[in-house]
C-alpha cells in the first residue's frame, strides 16, 4: 500500500519546483522586457608618431616607409615608439585603405575607430553603460569604413617622400 503522507510531499515537491521555475522565467522575461537600449557612434581617431628606419648599405636619410606583401596583401611597415617602455617596435598597415598625405609636420599615422555608447536599462540591473571600440576595417567579417571617412588609416609623411618613379622596358 502506498502511503499518502509521502505521494503528498512528493506532490507538492513537484508542485513548488514547477511554481519556482515559472517565476524565474517570468522574472527574466520581465527584466529582459523592460531593458532600453539607447546606441550612438562617434567617430575618434588615434594618432601615433612613426619613425626613420636607417641600414648600412640600403638607405641612409630622415625618413624612410618600406613597402612589402604578406600574401598578395600590400602594407607600409614602418617603425613607431612605444612611449610606456621607450622602446621601438615595426608596425604594418595596409595600403589599399590608407591615405599618404605630404605635410611639413612629424610623420605620424592616424587610424580611425568609432565608439558605440550603450545604455542599457533593466528592472533588476538599474542602469548600466557599455562602451565598444569599432575597428574599421575592409575585410569580410569587420565593419567597413564609412563613405564620409574614406579611409581606415591616414598616413602623414614628410614632402618629398612619395615620388613616382616607374620604369618601363619594352617586351
Amino acid at each position: 500500500m502506498v502511503d499518502k503522507k509521502k505521494l503528498i510531499t512528493e506532490e507538492n515537491f513537484i508542485l513548488f519546483t514547477i511554481t519556482l521555475a515559472t517565476l524565474v522565467v517570468i522574472l527574466i522575461i520581465v527584466n529582459q522586457g523592460t531593458s532600453k537600449i539607447n546606441s550612438s557612434i562617434i567617430q575618434k581617431n588615434i594618432s601615433y608618431n612613426i619613425y626613420s628606419l636607417k641600414g648600412k648599405d640600403q638607405f641612409n636619410g630622415a625618413f624612410f616607409l618600406g613597402t612589402g606583401r604578406i600574401n598578395t596583401e600590400e602594407y607600409y611597415v614602418f617603425f613607431s615608439k612605444d612611449e610606456k617602455k621607450g622602446g621601438f617596435f615595426k608596425d604594418k598597415i595596409p595600403v589599399v585603405s590608407t591615405l599618404l598625405v605630404e605635410k611639413d609636420t612629424v610623420p605620424h599615422v592616424v587610424r580611425n575607430y568609432a565608439i558605440e555608447t550603450t545604455t542599457k536599462e533593466t528592472f533588476l540591473n538599474g542602469k548600466k553603460v557599455i562602451i565598444d571600440t569599432i575597428v574599421y576595417s575592409n575585410s569580410l567579417f569587420a565593419k567597413p569604413v564609412p563613405k564620409s571617412i574614406g579611409y581606415e588609416y591616414i598616413l602623414i609623411v614628410p614632402p618629398g617622400t612619395i615620388t613616382e618613379n616607374q620604369t618601363y622596358e619594352p617586351l
